[in-house]
């Protein structure tokens, strides 16, 4: 009998070993084989606009309505050894790429790195996505993308995947492309170096779930342009109503002029539980041999507001905003796999107010013969009601109220200066995420 428990026990520890060897190899191989995450995005907007007669000459446009996709995008993402990182978003909307990147996390030293076709470290409005904003379209300091952030070609450094209260990335990269073509390939300066910290000074959540912070950012970026290829490089902006679908509140031609510029931008989020206050500035100091020595301000006030009392998803790794997911929600999966209704699902109001200055490229740009766009000023209050389904289905519908005043010549080389119009431009967005 002796021999025979001797000769289980040396059974069960053959069988352990075993175990041991086999969840070994089966880890190494999940480490040395690349995961595969695919994820994606539809956003449909249906939207309409009135003009009064001073809009109408300055837009040259008139009452415009109509429908569209904002984005159809598929993103393929994964990692390997728990290292290595990478990702693709396809436009199929526009069979174009948007992100195309690798990149180095969990490195001995604790920076990351990122190499490719990239969002620069550059405000929080830039960096979080529109399936995650309380309104349909950004503010008007997003809309200066064609010269600063966006997607360019470039490197990254940041310590994001380790962040907590204090969160830093800064890296090169092209100082303007279109965000749907990959080369970028000059023979003059077209430079560009990014830089951007966050600090939480306060955080905390409650059970429940609700979040409570003060964040504090800024970003810095000093830019170069090669002014011969402006055009092909698209270094212009376009300062969007609300919606893709309106015609722009204010837009510069190609800025062909543009030498370097310094950009400083300011961020403060406040955040109790429903409640998030955003506010963001942006200071555009241009060198431009047309406009000489010119100054450009954007920014914008958010407030949004979770009717049910839920917190918007705020993510201390990035110092940006995330999906926001519902405690009861209104379609969910039930053990069968089947959907049902069941909860009210969440929902917000948001309420933004954005301004935009460009006066000071005026006297370079708005003439007939240099590219003109629409200069002056603009104002743009817009008010949203959101109802989330659940985490991945979202209805959007907003009202926005676009004040401008403009100076020089319009786009069709007409004179502008002095005129005084107003749009009314309404809304509507059905969103699915995966």
């Amino acid at each position: 009998m002796q021999a025979d428990l001797e000769a289980v026990k040396k059974q069960m520890a053959e069988d352990q070993e075993k175990t041991r060897l086999k969840k070994e190899a089966d880890d190494l191989k999940k480490y040395q084989t690349p995961s595969v995450k695919l994820g994606g995005v539809l956003l449909w907007d249906a939207a309409g606009s009135s003009l009064d007669d001073e809009m109408e000459y300055a837009t040259g446009s008139g009452d415009v309505s109509g429908c569209k996709p904002r984005q159809i995008w598929l993103d393929l993402s994964g990692s390997m050894y728990e290292m290595i990182q990478y990702r693709v978003t396809f436009d199929a909307s526009n069979s174009t790429v948007k992100d195309a990147w690798i990149g180095l996390v969990n490195t001995p030293s604790g920076v990351d790195f990122k190499v490719g076709h990239m969002k620069e470290p550059w405000s929080s409005d830039e960096l979080t996505t529109f399936q995650c904003c309380p309104l349909m379209e950004k503010s008007y300091l997003n809309s200066m993308r064609g010269i600063c952030g966006s997607r360019n070609n470039g490197i990254l450094f940041s310590n994001w995947s380790q962040a907590d209260r204090f969160t830093w990335a800064a890296g090169l990269f092209a100082s303007s492309m279109p965000e749907d073509d990959l080369s970028c390939i000059g023979e003059h300066g077209h430079m560009a170096f990014t830089s951007r910290m966050t600090y939480l000074p306060y955080y905390e959540e409650n059970a429940q779930g609700q979040r409570f912070f003060t964040h504090l950012g800024a970003s810095y970026s000093y830019r170069s342009y090669d002014q011969e290829k402006a055009a092909d490089y698209s270094t212009r902006c376009n300062f969007m109503s609300n919606s893709q679908i309106t015609p722009n509140a204010l837009q510069t031609g190609i800025l062909d002029g543009l030498e370097s510029m310094n950009v400083f931008c300011l961020e403060l989020y406040w955040m109790r539980g429903p409640l998030s206050i955003d506010f963001e500035h942006g200071f555009f100091f241009m060198e431009d041999d047309r406009a000489g020595s010119a100054l450009v301000q954007t920014g914008y006030v958010m407030a949004a507001y979770t009717l049910t009392g839920e917190s918007r998803n705020y993510r201390k790794a990035g110092g940006s905003y995330g999906r926001l997911k519902p405690n009861e929600p209104f379609i969910r999966t039930c053990r069968d796999g089947v959907g049902v209704f069941s909860g009210p699902g969440a929902w917000e109001i948001a309420y933004m107010c954005t301004w935009a200055d460009t006066t000071e490229l005026a006297d370079g740009y708005a003439a007939a013969d240099f590219h003109p766009g629409l200069y002056g000023k603009s104002l743009m209050n817009v008010w949203g009601l959101n109802w989330y389904l659940n985490q991945n289905c979202r209805l959007m519908f907003n009202y926005a109220l676009v004040h401008g005043d403009y100076e020089g010549f319009n786009k069709r080389g007409e004179n502008v200066d002095g005129i005084d119009g107003l749009m009314h431009v309404y809304g509507m967005r059905f969103q699915i995420t995966f």
